[in-house]
């Protein structure tokens, strides 16, 4: 055709029917020794075109995309397959009902394959038509390259040869023949089992003779084998017919082999997937031509094995075990491992080593061992060939590739200092893959947040605001994914812990990051679970573990054994005992501290996000979690382009990237649920050249204890829990165990001392380590001259400001310091002095460096107003007031209070700005409730006095 047809003019061929006075032209133009020779004449509207045979062959679209799937659309079936529609059928002596594909053979021979089939009276479908009342042969393949391809001298050379004899392979069906031809082994197709031999019907002696195509070439002296499908063996039909062939050709004196019944119906390929195998043409699909030629070394003349199956008892006993698990190793040894850790099977399937369940692994040897017709009497003989294939392909110990250079995504591996994508491979031993394809971004990811403003928009949205667009908090978010998807946690021996009102994000972050490994990768669990070893077993494998909305208060020993980097010992029901490392993550939700009892250790595990930000139930947006799943492939390679030592340094929280307010919200948590700490925090100074002995520090602690309805630890274990503390917070008291025990730098706090607790130093430490405050958090601001007794102990905590690494990727135009424009800002001196023992001989010095910009101006704190001052309470609904806090978002900005709440801790201001800042309006100022608390706004000045 010179055109091919569409599936419209296919449908409507299939319905349309000539009108009587073009019957009798369209028969005109018919050659009877050929099936579709017509053209249509232009007046023939919605008969179709039919096929010449001087036109080229055409498939339509979905006749192509069938052939396709059989893995068959080259140029052997485009020479020889061409679409023809129900009217073109019907011409030409086919008895259907639809359009379909026409086979037709360089010999001429015709066969057709409808799109619709018949059905026989007992329901059995015609797959295949053949025009009634002619002769039939059998179908050669068009060669698409050689027009002279079954000429008898050509042939010789192109055929499969056996002790120097040319054999052509026989089969049955078009398709399988293009198979063969197509793979270079020339195949002949016959129209059915049956029918390598003529019809009793058109002998007058009902003799039935080889069809001409077969005696042709057994004149010639080719040998044949037959190929017909491997359940030929269960029909006795089928075995019948192909002896009668084979008899038949034997009477040329040719050698005749047979490899029918060699392979088995179904196959477990690649991946452990169990597929249909039972034509030569899905063989050679989904096995491959190169197994498919072994089979045909192994060809038995058909005597020997007719002879072989004819002595054959039903009862005979079928191969040893060790002889099938030996052929099994074989095959399958490349795809099938036993994980001698973990006491589980692994199956490769194409991209990492699936674990696969004892009982499913069971289920596929069954499979393999009917797949090759074995004849085993029951279970007993499937264990044992588990058994031995559990020794022989048992791996010891499960080595891989370094999870935190090579990242297995869907489409390949990534080797990320090279950047470059490798092939997936047994041999690197990943057990699991990212459900996405790997994507390269394009422009610049030296910024992290940069290029997540860019590219992920919705996402950085999403940060940004669950964050208080606090950047460094915005980039640990970032590490944190980073370190999920390269198991950094493993080697950090962290967990991380994100804690929040409801509302806040962390429940969406928390889903986020498990669809970002995938929900094959990912596991929900719960915390008091962890002791159960059914529990483990099923989060071993696992690359992220989540422990949503935790409520109930549990100890620490479970996370700190799975963090610790030990082997994990575990038991699954009816299952050997195991071990092995946990590689994975650990995201654990609440909305308050959870941890209680024993918590020493805790925080050298503890990645704490805090999340300080919720949205109001009525302004949630809950379609956004589906927006940000289409930015997922791009925040992986963002995320995956930071260095290790800056995921390092923002997982942990050192130099900085060290963010105080969630150093303050641990702190917070641990005098929550420890009583030591607590009784620090409120019972106890740091006092130079001061020695505490323990007994008293105990007999202090065991007396708050009781009023405060607490239990106390006991004597023994008090002092070594008290040493743990202060070297865990790095302060500069020690446990002395001389003969008598005491604490250096330890003292008791007196009625009226004055020293701020260490939560009131935590708390004014933390707006000063803030680059860029937000209006839900405690300002950035000059402090007041506090005494160093209660505050020189946090020296290590550094309150510069947030500043470049060394490859820029957690800096930002907007909030990265200019070391240049440190200034030196004065504070205001403190009115009341300390108390004795508390001298400011060793107080901060006068001028505290900060991240203000140069020039800011800092306002002094007079008290010349009731409303000036510290004493930020009486700030009341009405009042005019100006932002002072020096280097903050909105400094110098004016506006009216219009609300005022009081918490335990600190009192919320709500400001309606005179003018919009940064795009907002309306803004909150919280002002810590401590006697020192930074000067964050004061009243509006008269007009034209300066602020």
């Amino acid at each position: 055709m010179n055109t091919p047809q569409s599936t419209q003019e296919s449908h409507e061929l299939d319905t349309a029917q000539p009108t009587p006075e073009h019957q009798a032209h369209i028969e005109a133009d018919i050659d009877r020794g050929d099936v579709v020779v017509a053209q249509a004449t232009p007046d023939l509207s919605g008969f179709g075109v039919l096929c010449s045979l001087n036109e080229k062959f055409s498939l339509t679209p979905e006749h192509e995309q069938k052939i396709a799937d059989r893995g068959l659309l080259n140029d052997w079936a485009r020479a020889t397959c061409c679409s023809i529609s129900k009217a073109q059928a019907s011409l030409a002596g086919f008895s259907v009902k639809s359009a379909g594909i026409l086979f037709k053979g360089a010999n001429g021979q015709e066969q057709l394959r409808p799109d619709k089939p018949r059905k026989k009276s007992n329901g059995d479908i015609i797959k295949y038509e053949t025009k009634s009342g002619e002769a039939f042969d059998a179908i050669l393949p068009t060669s698409p390259y050689t027009p002279d391809y079954w000429d008898e001298a050509n042939l010789r050379k192109e055929c499969y040869h056996i002790n120097d004899v040319p054999y052509l392979l026989v089969t049955e069906g078009g398709y399988k023949a293009i198979s063969g031809c197509s793979n270079g082994i020339p195949t002949i197709g016959l129209l059915g089992v049956e029918m390598g031999l003529t019809g009793k019907k058109s002998d007058p002696e009902k003799q039935r003779f080889l069809i001409p195509t077969l005696r042709k070439y057994a004149e010639a002296g080719f040998g044949f084998i037959i190929a017909f499908d491997a359940d030929a063996l269960t029909n006795s039909n089928i075995c019948e017919a192909e002896r009668k062939l084979a008899k038949q050709l034997g009477k040329f004196g040719v050698p005749v082999r047979t490899i029918t019944g060699d392979w088995a119906p179904a196959s477990v390929i690649e991946g452990g997937e169990v597929k249909n195998t039972k034509g030569m043409d899905d063989f050679i699909q989904h096995k491959g031509i190169e197994e498919f030629r072994a089979i045909l070394t192994k060809a038995k003349l058909f005597g020997e094995k007719e002879n072989d199956e004819a002595g054959e008892r039903p009862d005979k006993k079928p191969p040893t075990p060790r002889k099938v698990a030996a052929q099994i190793k074989e095959d399958y040894g490349h795809q099938w491992k036993y994980d001698n850790e973990q006491k589980t099977w692994r199956v490769w399937n194409g991209k990492c080593w699936e674990k696969i369940e004892i009982g499913a692994f069971t289920s596929l040897v069954k499979t393999t061992l009917d797949a090759r017709n074995i004849n085993y009497r029951g279970s007993a003989y499937i264990e044992d060939v588990k058994k031995l294939l559990e020794h022989d392909l048992r791996q010891v110990r499960w080595l891989a590739w370094d999870n935190t250079q090579y990242i297995n995504f869907s489409n390949c591996v990534l080797e990320g200092n090279k950047n470059k994508a490798l092939e997936h491979s047994p041999g690197m031993g990943f057990i699991s893959y990212l459900p996405y394809d790997y994507k390269p971004l394009q422009g610049d990811l030296g910024d992290g947040l940069e290029a997540l403003s860019v590219n992920c928009p919705k996402i950085y949205k999403f940060f940004h605001e669950a964050m208080n667009a606090d950047k460094r908090k915005m980039l640990k978010l970032l590490a944190i994914i980073n370190a999920l998807l390269k198991r950094r946690f493993f080697d950090l021996q962290m967990f991380v812990h994100l804690i929040g009102k409801p509302g806040s994000g962390k429940g969406k972050f928390a889903r986020l990051c498990q669809k970002l490994v995938g929900k094959d990768n990912s596991i929900g669990c719960q915390l008091e679970r962890l002791i159960d070893g059914s529990t483990k077993a099923s989060l071993i494998d696992k690359q992220l573990v989540v422990f949503p909305d935790e409520r109930k208060p549990v100890g620490i020993n479970s996370i700190l054994s799975l963090t610790g980097g030990d082997v994990i010992s575990y038991r699954e029901l009816h299952t050997p005992a195991a071990s092995a490392y946990f590689y994975g993550s650990l995201l654990i939700c609440s909305n308050k501290p959870i941890f209680i009892g024993d918590t020493t250790g805790l925080e050298r595990r503890l990645c704490l996000v805090d999340f300080d930000n919720p949205v109001h139930e009525d302004k949630r947006d809950h379609s956004l979690e589906a927006e940000l799943d289409a930015e997922i492939p791009a925040l992986i390679t963002i995320a995956l382009s930071l260095l290790d030592s800056a995921v390092t340094q923002a997982i942990r929280g050192t130099g900085a990237n060290q963010i105080m307010e969630f150093k303050l919200k641990e702190w917070e948590m641990k005098i929550e649920t420890d009583s030591i700490a607590a009784f620090f925090d409120t019972e106890l100074v740091l006092a130079d050249s001061t020695t505490t002995p323990t007994s008293k520090l105990y007999e202090a602690y065991k007396t708050w204890c009781e009023n405060s309805g607490l239990k106390p630890f006991s004597l023994t274990k008090f002092p070594r829990h008290l040493s743990e503390l202060l070297t865990d917070q790095r302060l500069p008291a020690k446990w002395c165990k001389a003969r008598t025990s005491t604490f250096e730098g330890l003292r008791l706090r007196s009625e009226h001392d004055e020293h701020p607790t260490y939560s009131q130093s935590l708390e004014s430490l933390a707006p000063l380590a803030t680059p860029l405050c937000t209006t839900s958090t405690p300002l950035d601001a000059p402090l007041e001259n506090i005494p160093s007794k209660g505050l020189h102990h946090l020296h290590h905590l550094e309150d510069k400001p947030y500043q470049e690494n060394s490859n820029n990727q957690f800096s930002s135009p907007e909030t990265a310091c200019n070391q240049e424009a440190i200034t030196e800002i004065p504070v205001q001196a403190k009115e009341n002095p300390p108390p004795s023992g508390a001298s400011g001989a060793n107080s901060l010095p006068a001028n505290i460096s900060t991240g203000a910009a140069t020039g800011a101006e800092v306002v002094q704190d007079t008290p010349s107003s009731g409303a000036v001052g510290s004493k930020h309470k009486e700030f009341k609904e009405g009042d005019r007031v100006v932002i002072t806090e020096v280097g903050h978002l909105h400094h110098g900005q004016k506006g009216e209070v219009i609300c005022v709440s009081y918490g335990s801790r600190e009192t919320d201001y709500r400001i309606k700005l005179d003018k919009a800042s940064h795009n907002l309006e309306v803004i909150t100022v919280a002002v810590p409730k401590i006697s020192h608390a930074p000067v964050l706004m004061q009243l509006k000045a008269e007009e034209g006095t300066p602020c």
